[in-house]
């Protein structure tokens, strides 16, 4: 069966190339590979040349890195997330929530203008604040307090209704992260994300209509890279309480995804995970396709016989946006899964009408 050595997350994921000296300024060569636990930062700013053997001065690559900040939760009959895009200049945020028993979702949105840092790269201490009245977004994170809150106010129309809402929970090492350093898509840049299983204490208020407090099942992804100027990527998620071949139940989350800037079929270098309660198993590359389009089934699966999943599409969102400088498409799906998964020991999980999303994205710069 197919597996995949974690080390220790370093404190920092960049290291001088020359030095080799852990000081937190001359930081040139990113340390690839797989980590289980957080960062203390996800920053890599200053690698050097990430463009080839051309001598620009880092402040200039530095503008290219481009960060992306997800948080997905399961919630009694919701399901939801909440993206954040910063490209240094300007900033997108979104989100969106479906109720699965009756089929409604509902999307909101804004633009931030220029900006230092939109998405924080402390991972020990930060807020993120998206300082709108309307599309009120607060994240805050404090691991020496042992604590994480998200505070959200959108403000609705005549089409959607106002939507409050906040999940707080502990922030520690305890709770299972995985961290990924990948060539992106070679070893000259690099592509970090941070995957974090969050299990919170939650609440969502619509107006006028329902008040909602308990468990909430949640997964926070930050995201750095020096990308491309093009980009498409496939993702997949879900996350829930399932019950295994064996008759144990488990809370389950996870991720895959395929990204043009991956190497190809590269079962070392990916970001695909599964947590199974507080077990990390790392996942090998997958296949995600949707031959009919995004609105029909998706089918997803590896070489290694450890995921077989299909996803039926129940509600799907498009959106196209055309600035001065970034071209981008957006679908996204909310659905079913229905398969099979495996973890690291072998333990078989079937799941059957588990929801779940489903993102395309095409940006160009």
């Amino acid at each position: 069966m197919y597996s995949r050595v974690l080390g220790s997350a370093p404190d920092f994921l960049l290291e001088d190339s020359y030095q080799g000296e852990k000081t937190h300024r001359k930081k040139y060569k990113p340390r690839f590979g797989s980590y289980e636990g957080t960062p203390k930062s996800l920053s890599i700013n200053g690698v050097r040349f990430p463009y080839g053997i051309i001598p620009l001065p880092t402040f200039i690559t530095n503008l290219r890195i481009r960060s992306n900040f997800s948080f997905v939760f399961s919630f009694d009959d919701y399901i939801g997330s909440i993206d954040i895009i910063d490209i240094k200049i300007a900033g997108f945020y979104e989100m969106n929530i479906w109720n699965e028993k009756t089929n409604i979702r509902y999307s909101y949105r804004g633009i931030t203008g220029i900006h230092k840092h939109f998405i924080p790269k402390n991972m020990e201490k930060a807020i993120c604040c998206t300082r709108k009245r309307r599309r009120y977004i607060r994240i805050v994170w404090d691991k020496n307090k042992d604590r994480f809150a998200l505070v959200f106010r959108m403000k609705g129309d005549d089409v959607k209704p106002d939507l409050n809402g906040s999940f707080v929970s502990s922030y520690n090492d305890l709770q299972p992260a995985l961290t990924s350093v990948l060539p992106f898509p070679t070893t000259r840049r690099c592509y970090v994300s941070l995957q974090k299983k969050i299990d919170a204490d939650g609440s969502l208020f619509t107006v006028p209509n329902e008040t909602i407090s308990g468990k909430a099942l949640c997964s926070l992804v930050s995201v750095r890279a020096y990308f491309k100027v093009r980009n498409v990527v496939d993702s997949v998620m879900a996350l829930g309480n399932v019950t295994d071949n064996e008759g144990k139940e488990c809370s389950l989350v996870f991720r895959l995804s395929n990204h043009t800037g991956f190497l190809v079929d590269s079962d070392d270098n990916n970001e695909n995970v599964l947590f199974c309660d507080n077990q990390i198993t790392p996942l090998p590359s997958v296949r995600i396709t949707h031959e009919m389009g995004v609105s029909k089934k998706w089918v997803i699966q590896d070489t290694e016989g450890m995921i077989d999943l299909v996803f039926t599409p129940s509600s799907t969102r498009q959106k196209v946006i055309s600035a001065v400088i970034l071209e981008a498409q957006y679908n996204f799906v909310f659905g079913y899964y229905e398969g099979v998964v495996f973890t690291k020991d072998g333990r078989s999980i079937t799941i059957k009408d588990f929801p779940g999303i489903c993102k395309n994205i095409r940006t160009r710069l």
